[in-house]
């Protein structure tokens, strides 16, 4: 897929987007209504099977527009891992590709019909199955991880701070309990939200939680001295996760930094704002889904727009949008990419 051209590419992600309107109606007739197991319980019209469809298509633009047709298949994973928990067969999300396939067929060229057939929307079913992923060796942390885990579940946010500054008292490091503990512990609520064995209160809860125990974890440590510059960490507009983040500008001014936090959602010219008036020498921007990285690559072009190259901080990239599209940051004009907190330090060191 990066072997077609940047400008081809480009112009069949805004063929697509135009198409969608279009495309989500065909499919609403043909396919939707013909389905009812695409339906949540009790839903009495097609407003969910839509709701896929839509999702379907923006993934399926965002992966040609930057060539990664892998970025698709892990969507696709996803969603059958979803499916699966509403007794949806893998033939269903098939069946759905097909009728996203021929309602845009009749209006894309030879060569992007070959594009969007070969490289994203042929899917044997083997395709659909998650990945076994290596086993890790066990943290230190790994009980602590565990323990705090369940705390999460149990909604007890006072067990779950003292878990914490447990683990934070046994000589392990404020990074060791963000990323060993709150880290993992958050990757395993989400698989469980996935696989429908918690509800999204749930999922919500979980996160307040650990938000409450890092602030409290925060006024135990003593931030270093600032000596190694100025730095804002932040959202773009429409992402709505900022636990991530969070943690990153924590980890940054107990290392020496002065760094502003924005939290997420936040309009580009606020930011460019901040920019020209704090003169930070780092931007470190976050993005928790595919989607947003179009919505990156245009706050990294107004921030280079809007500064010149003497005054143009260094702009780095992080979030799981990215560890989905590891190389993508060059396409968009980052300066790097931190996969997690530890290569952040590396980075910055």
């Amino acid at each position: 897929m990066k072997d077609i051209q940047t400008h081809d590419r480009q112009r069949l992600a805004e063929k697509l987007r135009f198409l969608e309107p279009d495309v989500i109606e065909v499919i609403t007739t043909n396919f939707c209504q013909q389905h009812p197991e695409t339906k949540e319980p009790g839903e009495v019209d097609t407003t969910h099977c839509i709701t896929d469809a839509r999702y379907h298509l923006t993934f399926l633009r965002t992966a040609i527009e930057f060539g990664t047709e892998e970025t698709f298949r892990q969507y696709l994973r996803w969603t059958t891992k979803v499916l699966q928990t509403r007794n949806i067969p893998h033939h269903v999300l098939q069946r759905f590709l097909e009728e996203i396939f021929h309602a845009l067929e009749p209006h894309l060229t030879d060569s992007e019909k070959l594009v969007v057939r070969t490289h994203f929307l042929d899917v044997p079913e083997s395709g659909l199955t998650e990945r076994q992923t290596p086993a890790r060796s066990e943290s230190p942390l790994a009980l602590h991880q565990e323990v705090f885990l369940q705390a999460l579940l149990a909604g007890d946010r006072h067990a779950a701070r003292t878990i914490a500054l447990e683990a934070l008292s046994s000589t392990h490091s404020l990074s060791d309990v963000y990323v060993e503990v709150f880290q993992e512990s958050l990757y395993k609520i989400g698989s469980l939200w996935e696989s429908n064995r918690i509800s999204v209160a749930q999922e919500h809860v979980a996160t307040a939680i650990t938000q409450y125990v890092m602030a409290n974890l925060y006024t135990c440590v003593t931030p270093s001295q600032p000596s190694k510059g100025k730095g804002i960490i932040t959202g773009v507009e429409g992402e709505l996760h900022q636990i991530g983040s969070h943690m990153v500008a924590d980890m940054l001014e107990m290392q020496g930094w002065d760094i502003r936090f924005l939290g997420v959602n936040i309009p580009h010219q606020a930011i460019l704002q901040l920019i020209k008036e704090f003169q930070p020498t780092l931007v470190g921007i976050s993005a928790t889904m595919v989607l947003k990285v179009p919505i990156v690559r245009d706050l990294i072009k107004d921030i280079r727009n809007h500064f010149p190259s003497a005054a143009t901080p260094r702009i780095l990239v992080g979030g799981s949008a990215f560890r989905a599209l590891p190389d993508v940051y060059r396409d968009i004009g980052a300066d790097a990419f931190a996969y997690d907190l530890r290569t952040l330090t590396t980075l910055l060191s």
